[in-house]
């Protein structure tokens, strides 16, 4: 009989201390490389990640235009259509509002004059001097400030430019997604095992899930404040209060930070346009109790679950994505920052991570999270538990 050569299988040694070291410096250089990917590529992913944002949005509306027997071609370009019908019927219900306020702006200059002459005042009783010193110190920069206010111009314009590049890529993007969404969903699955496919395929479906679900819920949390908006600001006689109500509650979409912003605009109109200053400090109480029962209940119950990210990390990604991409990052990065959680779930390298994202995160389980209990144990363990019993 011959005898069969049994050939030992060498044995990887166990990697050392300066292999690890490379392999922590390569992952660095790849992060920043991608870093400096997605910042100087900007012009391409802002768009990009909206678009994808938009698709998953407006795919319900396709599938259903689909059921009633349009083809794929024809329910992308209704849905788009109605999409920009309703964009432009905003766009005209603010541009209507903003038109009538420009009319009054002559009043407006007139008392910003008034309100800047005395603020000079309080400036010279404060300091114990002269109104003429000031006066001379403003006379003597006003060529810095005439620059400073043509430059801030200039970009304001060029920033106008671009939300209108952005937003056409936008769409155009989102009309090719939606089109070709089948495809893109099978490239994706290729890649992978038929093995794995079915749990590639469950992250596809959450992620679409955790998109739709949150700017549904922000859609809702922006017409809640808005309408607590117009009629607080009614109550304290504020004109325009529709848009500067639905202009604040539009800037929610930037968390924790869009609605300060939001009710500057109306204080600053009612500090100079009223006399009497309670038409403006009523803003400030009234925008203290919108933001508390924004913060503390409308968005926790409506929002919160949807996406659950812990506050300290969704204001980290909200300081990241503001460096990287400015105001469109700071959009884009709770959504995000909840899609990488979702995909860290599914990969056990990184499961702890989406723990450590998660907004319920208790510290009574952290044991549990650093060793998981696999379903073949648990399942032994219950078996065992019942043949003792």
């Amino acid at each position: 009989m011959n005898k069969t050569e049994i050939t030992e299988v060498p044995v990887m040694p166990p990697p050392n201390d300066s292999t690890r070291m490379y392999g922590t410096a390569a992952t660095i250089i790849v992060f920043v490389f991608v870093l400096g990917i997605l910042y100087s590529g900007q012009f391409l992913f802002v768009p990009l990640c909206f678009s994808i944002i938009f698709s998953v949005l407006l795919l319900p509306i396709c599938k259903r235009l689909e059921v009633w027997r349009f083809n794929r071609v024809w329910s992308t370009t209704v849905t788009m259509l109605l999409i920009t019908i309703s964009l432009i019927g905003v766009i005209v219900f603010f541009g209507s509002q903003i038109s009538t306020l420009f009319f009054e702006l002559t009043d407006f200059k007139i008392n910003l004059e008034r309100l800047f002459y005395k603020l000079i005042e309080y400036v010279a009783g404060l300091f114990n001097i002269s109104n003429s010193q000031i006066m001379s110190t403003i006379t003597d920069n006003k060529s810095k400030l005439i620059q400073g206010g043509a430059n801030f111009l200039q970009n304001t314009v060029s920033t106008g430019g671009d939300f209108l590049t952005f937003s056409s890529l936008s769409l155009v993007f989102t009309f090719l997604i939606l089109l070709y969404r089948s495809g893109f969903r099978h490239y994706i699955l290729i890649y992978f095992k038929d093995e794995s496919r079915e749990s590639v395929n469950n992250v596809i479906d959450e992620i679409q899930a955790v998109i739709l679900n949150y700017f549904q819920g922000v859609l809702v949390v922006m017409l809640i404040i808005g309408t607590l908006n117009t009629i607080g600001l009614t109550i304290l006689g504020v004109e325009y209060a529709p848009l500067f109500g639905f202009l604040a509650s539009f800037l929610t979409i930037i968390p924790y930070v869009g609605t300060t912003f939001g009710a500057a605009l109306p204080f600053v109109f009612a500090l100079v346009n009223y006399k009497e200053p309670w038409h403006a400090l009523g803003i400030i109480p009234m925008n203290i109790i919108i933001q508390q029962l924004e913060a503390n209940f409308i968005t926790p119950k409506i929002v919160g679950g949807k996406v659950s990210v812990n506050a300290l990390f969704a204001f980290i990604s909200l300081i990241v994505a503001g460096v990287f991409w400015g105001l469109a990052g700071m959009v884009l990065a709770i959504p995000l920052t909840a899609i990488a959680k979702t995909v860290m779930f599914y990969i056990p390298q990184t499961q702890k991570l989406s723990y450590l994202l998660s907004n319920d995160f208790p510290d009574k389980t952290f044991e549990a999270y650093l060793q998981p209990i696999k379903p073949s144990q648990s399942a032994k363990g219950s078996r065992a538990g019942k043949s003792k019993s």
